[in-house]
């Protein structure tokens, strides 16, 4: 269940580190649009001081036009001030008096917009150094401009402050999402808990019953000795199964072990168990090269069983054969579980090891997404369906990293 609960987790960490990356390039591409339009105002800013300075002792009607052209196209606050830093002119700068001038300023006859000038003048110029514009022969200061940038340099400086604040909240609706989806998973895993369990149990127990029913028959004598190993058999798979149920959700010590051997024991615990009768299987197991993977033999047994017990209810005729094979691909240890049965659909193979899925009419979905969990979360491996086509049959494949020796945790 940790496990289980820990891929979540990962998709949790996925979308925030998404979101982030996003939120960087976002940024990185707001800041490079408020640079850009810095850097054209102080261009600007800078031609129109060269041009005023270029032309302060020659100036003809032509001049003027260009003069008047480059003023009415800027959309940025400017304040043209004398040599003494008295206003001469000003543009996007509201003042509260649109009769003011030059002269009147300069004889102090309206010292209320003087000073709200001369305040904007103060912070235009702990933003942006002025230019200056001197007379081009004697070298001395005539004009200077204080500007300012564009009003949308301003509001796109905030775009990534409000940017960020869009992305938390999906982040945090994502996440309830996601917690929202968790707890009905997990509540449907429990639930499919206790039926695989009661599953499970179910048919040792049957075989058990069938013991005793037989045993009573004979009056308490078997005929064959054998099939007292047959009753000890199912008795100890009880215990398995209980085994197998205590270590969901606990963290396991994996052994290198045979999966040979571990494979050998469940084709020969299906093949004593097929019908003698009716619609028999065969568990073969084709290629047998030898392998050996760091697992816990209990699980590993539960999680190939799911499959084999899948492929035994895909049968669609009598004598229906399972093969595995057991082979090296390219240093990982390889299980590939085939059946002849009905296949899977295309348009429901992704939803196959999901919690609660089945095309089973009293199936409980929870064979796969348990063998899942195992080979991926306790093993570290993959599980997943190589091939399959409508009445030809499936197969699953299992990969696991491969270790050396026998035994060794």
């Amino acid at each position: 269940m940790r496990g289980y609960l820990g891929s979540f987790s990962k998709l949790e960490k996925t979308i925030f580190i998404v979101f982030l990356i996003m939120l960087v390039i976002f940024i990185i591409l707001i800041q490079t649009i408020i640079t850009s339009l810095e850097e054209n105002t102080k261009l600007k800013t800078r031609v129109y001081a060269r041009f005023v300075s270029s032309t302060i002792n020659n100036r003809d009607e032509a001049t003027e036009i260009i003069f008047d052209e480059i003023i009415s196209k800027i959309d940025f606050p400017v304040i043209i001030t004398d040599g003494d830093n008295i206003p001469v002119s000003w543009k996007n700068i509201n003042v509260g008096s649109e009769n003011i001038t030059y002269k009147d300023l300069k004889s102090g006859k309206d010292k209320r917009v003087l000073k709200r000038l001369n305040t904007i003048i103060k912070k235009l110029d702990k933003g942006n150094k002025h230019v200056d514009i001197r007379e081009p022969i004697t070298g001395e200061i005539i004009e200077k401009i204080y500007f300012g940038y564009p009003k949308e340099v301003y509001i796109m400086k905030y775009v990534p402050l409000l940017e960020l604040l869009v992305i938390l909240i999906i982040s945090v609706l994502g996440f309830v999402g996601i917690k929202i989806i968790k707890e009905n998973e997990n509540s449907r895993l429990w639930m499919g808990l206790a039926r695989e369990m009661a599953h499970q149990i179910g048919t040792p127990t049957a075989a058990l019953m069938g013991w005793i029913e037989l045993l009573e028959e004979n009056n308490g004598k078997l005929e064959n000795y054998s099939d007292i190993n047959l009753m000890k058999e199912d008795v100890n798979k009880l215990k398995i199964i209980a085994n197998r149920f205590n270590k969901i959700g606990r963290t396991q010590k994996l052994k290198c072990m045979n999966l040979n051997k571990e494979v050998g024991k469940i084709a020969e615990y299906y093949n004593r168990r097929s019908p003698k009768r009716g619609r028999g299987y065969v568990v073969k197991i084709a290629k047998n090269e030898s392998l050996y993977s760091m697992i816990d033999d209990e699980l590993f047994g539960w999680a190939v069983e799911n499959i084999v017990k899948n492929a035994i209810d895909a049968m669609t005729k009598k004598g229906t054969t399972i093969t595995i094979d057991l082979f090296n691909d390219k240093g990982k240890s390889v299980i590939e579980i085939s059946d002849d049965g009905r296949g899977i659909s295309r348009t429901i193979i992704a939803n196959i090891f999901a919690p609660g899925f089945s095309t089973k009419k009293y199936g409980w979905g929870l064979g796969l997404t348990l063998t899942r969990r195992i080979i991926i979360d306790y093993f570290g491996g993959s599980v997943f369906v190589k091939r399959t086509k409508i009445n030809r049959g499936t197969t699953f494949r299992i990969e696991l990293s491969q270790c050396e020796g026998d035994g060794h945790e």
